[in-house]
């Protein structure tokens, strides 16, 4: 298999301090972005700890990235989301529907939902809050 400049890119992003289990497993990842279907792709993810998974899409760029998010937002973890960096949870909410969001943001702790709606403008975490099942609403306003 021959990987392209992208896929080299992110596996050198990998940090040296990393196991050789989480490193290979990675490594596979980039590798089945770039050339597998998407079904072997995300059999491999339920082999990633929501942290790890993370990390990955952090490190993966550009049009492997988007591949991935595509993947990941079908069935979004809760601790995925309140896991990713700033930009890319951004990422991930700017491309699904705010009743989408609130699905997930109505499984999370509330403090973690909380934390996650407070990184939101204004009008987004309204529209969110809006799709969120009243009781749990109150949780969440709260927090």
């Amino acid at each position: 298999m021959q990987t392209s400049k992208e896929s080299q890119d992110a596996i050198h992003r990998i940090s040296p301090d990393s196991s050789q289990e989480i490193s290979s497993r990675f490594e596979e990842l980039v590798g089945l972005l770039e050339e597998g279907t998407d079904r072997q792709i995300t059999s491999h993810l339920e082999s990633f700890h929501h942290s790890d998974l993370a990390d990955a899409v952090g490190l993966i760029t550009g049009g492997l990235r988007k591949r991935l998010l595509a993947l990941v937002k079908v069935e979004l973890d809760p601790d995925l989301l309140f896991e990713l960096e700033d930009h890319l949870r951004h990422e991930v909410t700017d491309s699904l529907s705010p009743k989408e969001v609130a699905e997930v943001i109505s499984e999370m702790d509330s403090d973690e939902a909380v934390q996650v709606l407070e990184d939101m403008d204004e009008e987004e975490r309204v529209e969110i809050l809006s799709e969120v099942p009243e009781e749990e609403r109150e949780d969440i306003e709260v927090g």
